[in-house]
Parts: C-alpha cells; structure tokens; sequence
C-alpha cells in the first residue's frame, strides 16, 4: 500500500510540474489537459507538488506536516479572499509567470473554493498522518477532502457545472479533482490497517461484506445515472420516465445487494453458532480436565507435604527479606525450637553462638544479591546439646520483572537443612586414622614425619636442638604368639600409655609399626638430655605390666629360657626395651635423623648390650 501511494505521488508531482511548465512556456494544452474544461491555476498546482512532496516524505514527519501546513496556509488565505472580496496576492504568489498568456474562459485566476477547501483538509491530514495518535483525525481529513474532489469529478462526468464552479466565475479542472482524489487515496493508504483501507483488507466477517458491497456503491450509482442522463439527451424517453427506471433500477439493485449481504450475513451467523457450540463443547472439556487436574494437583501437593513433613531433611521456607514462614518436623527436631518460635529471624537462635555472626552476615549479604547461599555450622539446642547441619537455599522467583535489573522479583527463598554431624565424625575419624595408630591412639609415621620436620625447622630458629628415641620392645613376639594377640594388643596400648606419661608434654610419641616406637623430643641442649628422657622411659616400661585376662598358667606351652627378655607370670608380664638415640639440629633431614635412631638402635641389641646407644659418628652433636 505503501508503494501504491508513492506511485499515486509521482502522477500528482507530473500533472503539477506539466501544469506549472504550461503557465511558465504559455502553452495552454499543459494547463488544460481536457479540452473544453477549465485549466489547473498556478497556485493549485504548487498546492499539489507540495502535498505530493508531503506524502513522499512522510517517513519524515516534520518535513511532511511543514509542507502540509503550508499548503492548508494557502487554501485558508484563498478561501478568505472569497470571503471578504480581496486580495491577499495568492493567486500570484509565483513570480515569473504572464498570467495572461493562458485562456481561462473568462474564470476567475484564484483556485475554486472547493479546491481551496480539499487542499486546507488535505494539508491538515498529511501533517497529522505521521504521528500514531492522531490518525483518526488525519484519516477523517483525507475523507473530507476524497468527498470533495469526488464531487467535482461527477459533475464533470454528469456535466453538472454547478458541482465545479461557483457562480460561473470559478471552476475546478477536471485533472485537479483527480489529483485530490489521489492524494487523499495515497494519504489513506499510508495507515493500511486503520480507517477504511484497514476495513476493506480486513480478513473477518466486516472486510468480507465491505468488499462484495464496495465496488457496487462506488460504480453502480454512477453507472445508472450517466445511463439515465444519456437516453433522455438521446431522446429515448421522458424525464419522467428516465427518472421511474433509475428507481426501479436502484431499488432492483440494492434489493439484490441487500440480499447477498443477508445471505452472507447467515452464513456467517451459522458458521458463528456452530463456532460457538464447539467453543461451548470445548469449555465443557477443558471445566471437567481443569477440574480433573485440580483434584491431582491437591492430591499431590498433599503427598508433597507429607513427604516434606516426614522427610529425614529439614524444609524451610522464608520470605524476601529472609524471615521464616513454615518449617517441617525434622527442622524442629534439629533446632529444638517451635515453628512460633522460629517465625521471622527466630531461626538464627539455634545457631552456635560461635557462628552465628558469620552465617547472618553471609545470609544478608546473601537475600540482597538475591543469590543461593550454601554453608556448614552448628546448632545448639536449647538442652545444650550441638550437632553439624548443612544448609542450602534457592531464592524462588515470582512472575513480575524488576524494572532496573530485567530480572523476576523474589518473592521467598527455599532452604534444606540436612544433619551431617554423623558425617562430620566419620570425616573426623577418618582423618584420624590418617594420622594415627589404631590401636594405640598415638601418631603414625606420617604424623611424626611431620611433627620432626617441624621441630628442626624451630630447632633452627631459636638454636636448639631435637633428640629422637627409637624404640623396639624386646622379645614382643614371645607374647603375642605365645599368650594370643589380644594380650599383645593390651601390652602395646599400656607401653603406648607408660611412653607418653614418661614423655614430656611438648614431646611427641609415635608408633611406626609392630612393637616400634619414636619419641620426638624437641627444644633440648644435647645428648646428656636425650639421655635422661631415655632411661625415665625405660624405667617404665620395664615395669611389670597387670594383665588379669592372662589365660591359666598350666594351659600356657613351656616357654623358652629368655634371660635378660621378657619375664612371664600368671598375672603380670614385663618386656624389654632397646633405646637407639639420635640428635639432630636445624637443617638436618627428618628421614635421615629417624633412620640414624633406627641403626643406634640395633647397637643395643647387639650381645655386648647397653640400655641406651648412640652411634659413634653422633657422640660429639650438642649445641652447648
């Protein structure tokens, strides 16, 4: 549509152009396209590129509606000089031209006053078309100014002059009420959905009528009544007669058309009822389905909540700001405080004391970003008693979008909170083992590895020195095979108890493996130190040590002669010890140190045998 006005456009701007050629040359054939009628004034014809110019930029509003306010300018001034009986100089405004060059059959040079009244509505419409509230208005315009120059047209096609001209002093030229007609089409055309172009592309019951009963109120009436005035210039009849057939022939034709509407109209109105009846069949469905699904949807919003209620994880819900909604049965057992309780910020009563500042700055933080939050802390009950939990939120998301971010607006938040304090034991535990002796509870060979590096890295610092004690409990083995593995088991955790009490408390006890055992003995002067520390263990160990499981001593085999080892009795056993000692100080490698304490001690189980060793090499380490 767009196209067809442009089109529409380009024909107006050639009738003008050749229009203001004529006047400017003298040549009257260009003024006057059809001979015999008046000619295009000078005026009108500007009036026409104008608007022709409007409508061929109205993709530029402003331009176009200044063009259209000058054009209904020009049409205003020419209607006042009709009124008041002077002259405002507009029938001259274009300089150049010899008005008397062109024959105007003693017409006036001022354009009709129904030229000048089509072009005040058209230019009025053309400068309002562009701007979307204002197309109503702009279209009733253009209708005005179609209404006008269709007027004109048909005296010109009926030979009615009083339809062109005003008083025999005027006329309108049969190609400027051609040109208004389409400029006012084209200006219609540029609102294709709106107005009465907007009816006749209508694709429903309105558009179909429109278009059967368009074609013949536009032609038809014209078509008879040119006929009617033909056959009595022809003399073929009567003005009376002439006149009975083009009623008879207008009523035989609205007749038919009117029936053809209404025959339409009931096709339409069957096709609405049964429309409707499926519409109403398609309601009944969708009521019993609605109803149907709602009744699922209870059930399992029911099961839902049972589950909620019964499940081993504690539900949550909070509002936007983070206060407590509801709570299930398992978040009661865990805090052990009421949902009344817990309404709005009351939750944070069951955290630790000694978490609670951290998990309400991060849950803050947390709601105004309007993020998840995920976190490990404490609970303690109000009967004191405190367990691990793991908590995890989701925000929940309403239907509305926050203007300055484009996202949902949050309207509450979900948390979980599940008990993890079993699962924190056995983490713990397991870490444990990692580090420790099963049986004993003392440091394993990693842990002492670690402990040693540390004491020489100090040892360095301060200029202080580290003794290590290795350890291997003499004829152990007799023991254990001998009286059965749970009594080997209860000498080593009583040698495991007897090392650490004889030990000082900055000391580290370790057992490497079997009847082997490392004490690390850091922040000491030399060897005379490692010594001492030595023999105050071997003192203890060699207690004798009260087993009251021993089995019976007659069940017990004949035992080997084992001087100097480990002496049995019906109720008590002792052991032996081997102490190998090594000194070490900053820099040394803790592998290297405890392999050192391994070979010294090895020296005391050798026959000639000491209670304590060092090796030979290691005698002259101190730091005094």
């Amino acid at each position: 549509m767009v196209v067809s006005a442009r089109i529409g456009a380009l024909i107006v701007v050639v009738v003008g152009a050749l229009a203001l050629v004529g006047w400017y040359v003298g040549l009257s054939r260009l003024t006057n396209l059809i001979p015999g009628f008046g000619a295009m004034r000078p005026t009108t014809a500007l009036c026409l590129l104008l608007l022709a110019a409007a409508v061929l930029l109205l993709n530029r509003p402003i331009a176009a509606g200044v063009l259209g306010c000058l054009v209904a300018v020009l049409g205003t001034l020419t209607l006042l000089e009709y009124a008041f009986a002077a002259s405002l100089g507009v029938a001259t405004l274009l300089p150049g031209i010899d008005l008397g060059t062109v024959d105007l059959g003693g017409h006036s040079l001022i354009m009709a006053p129904g030229t000048a009244a089509a072009l005040i509505f058209l230019g009025a419409s053309v400068a309002l078309i562009g701007y979307r509230r204002h197309t109503t208005l702009a279209l009733m315009l253009s209708m005005v100014g179609l209404g006008i120059s269709q007027i004109a047209l048909v005296g010109f096609a009926y030979s009615v002059s009083s339809l062109y001209t005003v008083a025999g002093t005027t006329s309108m030229a049969p190609h400027t009420g051609a040109s208004l007609l389409i400029l006012s089409l084209a200006i219609m055309a540029q609102r294709p959905r709106d107005g009465l172009i907007g009816l006749l592309r209508d694709q429903g019951s309105a558009g179909t009528l429109l278009r059967g009963a368009f074609p013949f109120f536009l032609l038809v009436p014209f078509l008879v009544g040119w006929l009617r005035l033909w056959g009595e210039r022809e003399g073929m009849y009567t003005t009376a007669f002439g006149t009975g057939m083009l009623v008879i022939s207008m009523t035989v034709l609205g007749c038919g058309v009117s029936w053809l509407a209404a025959l339409r109209l009931r096709e339409l109105d069957h096709l609405r009822d049964a429309s409707d009846e499926q519409l109403a069949e398609v309601n009944r469905t969708l009521e019993s389905t609605v109803s149907e699904r709602t009744r699922e949807l209870a059930e399992s919003a029911e099961t839902l909540h049972a589950l909620i209620r019964v499940a081993p994880v504690g539900f949550v819900q909070l509002d936007a700001d983070g206060g407590l909604l509801a709570a299930n049965d398992t978040w009661m057992s865990l805090s052990g405080m009421t949902v009344q309780e817990s309404l709005g910020g009351g939750w944070a009563k069951a955290i630790h004391p000694d978490d609670v500042e951290r998990v309400v700055r991060d849950w803050t933080a947390c709601v105004e970003q309007g993020g998840s939050y995920e976190a490990t802390l404490r609970f303690r009950r109000p009967d004191g008693e405190e367990s691990w939990v793991q908590v995890s939120t989701t925000p929940l998301n309403g239907s509305e979008v926050d203007d300055s971010s484009q996202n949902f607006v949050i309207t509450g938040h979900l948390a979980s909170v599940t008990d993890i304090t079993a699962l924190r034991q056995i983490e713990a535990r397991i870490e444990h083992l990692a580090f420790h002796d099963a049986l004993t509870g003392l440091p394993n060979r990693i842990l002492l590895l670690d402990r040693l590096d540390q004491a020489l890295l100090n040892a360095g610092r301060h200029g202080r020195g580290v003794g290590v004690l290795f350890l291997d409990l003499d004829r152990f083995k007799i023991i254990n095979d001998t009286l059965g593995h749970h009594v080997g088991d209860a000498v080593l955790s009583e040698v495991a108890t007897r090392l650490s009490h004889g030990a000082r408390s900055t000391d580290t006890v370790a057992r490497i493996g079997g009847d082997e055992f490392v004490v690390v003995c850091p922040d000491v002067a030399g060897l005379d130190d490692v010594a001492l520390i030595a023999a105050k263990i071997s003192d203890l160990i060699r207690q004798p040590i009260d087993l009251p499981d021993l089995p019976d001593p007659h069940d017990l085999p004949d035992l080997p002669d084992l001087p100097d080892a480990g002496q049995l009795s019906p109720v008590t056993v002792s052991v032996g010890v081997s102490i190998g000692i090594a000194f070490g100080v900053g820099g040394d490698e803790p592998e290297l140190l405890l392999r050192e304490a391994d070979r010294a001690m090895y020296l005391v189980k050798d026959p000639v045998r000491t209670p304590l060793a060092v090796l030979p090499e290691r005698l002259d380490r101190s730091v005094l």
